[in-house]
């Protein structure tokens, strides 16, 4: 859970300093919804972590589809959720991150990072499961350790 969430605060660190940035931009994908070059971007970070720390997991992208494994496990990204946010400069914006594993979803993160809130959620023993909100004070506390 603790690499997910580092992982989703990198994304997050990315997307903000796109959010403030006027050096992208954006194109209508096949089925008309936006993409920003961040958002690309977003996911490549993402995907190449991801391959780097667990290679055998597959990975489904908003951006860049599906990538097969061979553990049984996936993660889904959607690297920067509400791109018209995003595009529109509306701080609402979020990374998400799921994983799952031969029983369905597991963990998922939230990352606001203009917010500075981040929910995380995992399944529980005897399939309760739990969620918290953390709330950062600083930009430092969303930095990968």
């Amino acid at each position: 859970m603790d690499f997910a969430v580092r992982l989703a605060g990198r994304a997050g660190q990315r997307s903000a300093q796109g959010f403030f940035s006027d050096d992208w931009h954006s194109r209508l994908k096949e089925d008309g919804t936006e993409a920003t070059e961040i958002d690309v971007a977003v996911e490549e970070l993402l995907r190449e972590e991801l391959s780097r720390r667990v290679p055998d997991d597959g990975i489904f992208g908003e951006q860049g589809g599906s990538t097969s494994g061979s553990s049984g496990r996936r993660w889904t990204i959607d690297p920067v959720n509400g791109t018209k946010y995003f595009t529109h400069r509306v701080p609402l914006l979020s990374n998400d991150l799921v994983y799952e594993d031969e029983y369905g979803p597991a963990a998922g993160v939230i990352n606001m990072p203009l917010s500075r809130q981040v929910t995380v959620a995992g399944r529980g023993p005897g399939g309760a499961g739990s969620c918290r909100v953390r709330t950062r004070t600083s930009a430092r506390a969303a930095a990968p350790r």
